[in-house]
């Protein structure tokens, strides 16, 4: 078609070029001079047509690439109106577009829909052409009737239907202008096409934009709900109440993001959950897991968002401190805790006091909705805690946590005549630590603890190897606990 247009602009030319004035010869050949046509300042259509004006300048080219040149640029005028008629119809908000985790820029998208526009056209007719004696400057005018338009604009309303990467209101604006449009449109001339085909589509993609429909109303009411969930909980400084409000968010954040992959356009659904949860652990006092979750958006997320994520964790800081809290609190953040502390030593079972004191202070600071100790007899919390060492199924904590210390040996005592107590005391034997979570083991540990002699008491030598084994726990816990996060 298109080389059928410029053999015959070519033709026109060719005819309306003889006898030209010897006065014009050398610099506009073959030029039959005439005065400038009104559509080349103020193009108005003709009655039930589309046009386009393109203009070439002569510089280096000769006739026949300069007619082309000023064709093309014709019929590139002439999808930018056809396309700015669908976009006015439409009134699309210029959603992004991705692919490859790219997203692609407005003038990126208005110009691909231009580009196809250009390659769909057709039925388009050379209208005029004229040049400009003074410049040797080509005008060229071409045509297309509205009846061709119209299938054209069918095409493209369908196709923003179809593309998922378009927000889902301008694609339920399409089809619904495309269902208006099909009874206009002339299918005489349609290459193949028949109106049955797209009547057909558009019932396909009725159901597929009511179901896409129905996917985004959960995601965005399931969304929102965690937002406000999230601002409850910044809004605390109760960790257990922040916990009581925040798990539920980010089991529905969680939800939303495994709804779509990463990078999906418009949406972007998993980004701005990460999102989400990253800005509340920065403002919840937990830099380490919200850094953790910006590195791995930056890592999956879609061009913009991996470097909004970049530039948001460059911004916090992770201490050591903070990085052992962080870990913990994915052992009890939220969660009930039950404590079982308790020595043996000289045939004597008793409860470890500071053993369990200690660990509820850190329980819960790290998050833990509730501590519960010293709720069981020592020698009952001494027989579970040998029984459950490698899991249970009825655990002091049911469903919780089940945090176990043991202490087993002897408990020396000595005479000191420098001691005005009299004695000093002194333990040493195995310290085994466990947890339980919902009766299966998820970490334990074990060492020989000795202490120095105490010129206390007996009780003050099983405190101080209790505030050495609860340092030890805090330790190897948070690292175990970091690693399964990592």
């Amino acid at each position: 078609m298109n080389r059928l247009l410029a053999a015959a602009t070519l033709a026109a030319f060719a005819a309306a070029l003889l006898g030209a004035p010897p006065a014009h010869a050398a610099r506009c050949p073959d030029l039959k001079a005439s005065p400038q046509p009104e559509w080349v300042t103020h193009n108005a259509p003709p009655a039930g047509y589309y046009t386009g004006v393109g203009q070439a300048q002569k510089g280096l080219l000769n006739l026949t690439d300069q007619v082309a040149q000023a064709k093309q640029a014709a019929l590139r005028e002439l999808a930018g109106s056809i396309r700015v008629s669908v976009r006015s119809e439409l009134n699309l908000r210029e959603t992004a577009k991705g692919e490859n985790g790219k997203l692609a820029t407005q003038t990126e998208v208005e110009s691909s829909t231009q580009t196809r526009i250009e390659q769909d056209l057709a039925d388009v007719q050379a209208d005029e052409t004229w040049m400009d004696a003074k410049s040797c400057a080509v005008w060229v005018r071409v045509k297309v009737a509205e009846a061709s338009v119209r299938m054209q604009r069918l095409r493209a309303f369908m196709a923003a239907a179809e593309d998922a990467a378009i927000a889902l209101t301008d694609r339920e604006r399409a089809l619904a202008q495309a269902e208006s449009l099909l009874p206009q449109v002339d299918f005489s001339a349609a290459h193949g096409e028949t109106r049955e085909y797209f009547d057909t589509l558009i019932k396909r993609l009725k159901i597929v934009l009511a179901n896409a429909r129905g996917s985004y109303e959960i995601n965005d009411k399931d969304f929102r709900q965690a937002q406000e969930l999230l601002q409850q909980a910044r809004l605390t400084r109760d960790v257990a109440e922040q916990a009581r409000l925040a798990l539920p968010a980010r089991d529905l954040l969680t939800r939303v993001s495994s709804s779509a992959p990463f990078g999906k356009a418009p949406d972007f659904w998993a980004e701005k959950s990460m999102w989400e949860l990253a800005e509340f652990e920065a403002a919840a006092g937990n830099p380490c897991e919200a850094k953790r979750l910006l590195v791995d958006l930056q890592r999956r997320g879609a061009a913009d968002w991996s470097a909004k994520a970049a530039s948001r964790a460059g911004e916090l800081s992770c201490s050591p401190e903070q990085k052992e809290l962080s870990a913990l609190r994915r052992l009890t953040y939220g969660r009930p805790v039950s404590l079982l502390c308790v020595y043996k030593a000289g045939g004597k079972t008793d409860e470890w006091n500071r053993a369990c004191a200690d660990l509820t202070t850190m329980l819960t600071d790290s998050g833990a909705s509730r501590v519960e100790a010293g709720a069981l007899s020592p020698a009952k919390a001494a027989a579970i805690a040998e029984s459950c060492a490698r899991g249970c199924s009825s655990p002091p904590g049911g469903a919780g946590l089940t945090v176990v210390f043991v202490a087993s040996g002897e408990l020396k005592s000595r005479n000191n005549p420098e001691n005005p107590m009299g004695k000093d005391w002194q333990f040493k034997g195995e310290v085994n630590s466990y947890v339980l979570n919902s009766g299966k083991p998820e970490f334990a540990d074990r060492y020989t603890g000795i202490g120095g002699w105490n010129p206390v008491s007996a009780e003050m030598a099983m405190d101080v190897i209790g505030i050495q084994a609860g340092r030890r726990f805090r330790e190897r816990a948070a690292a175990h606990y970091a690693a399964k996060g990592d």
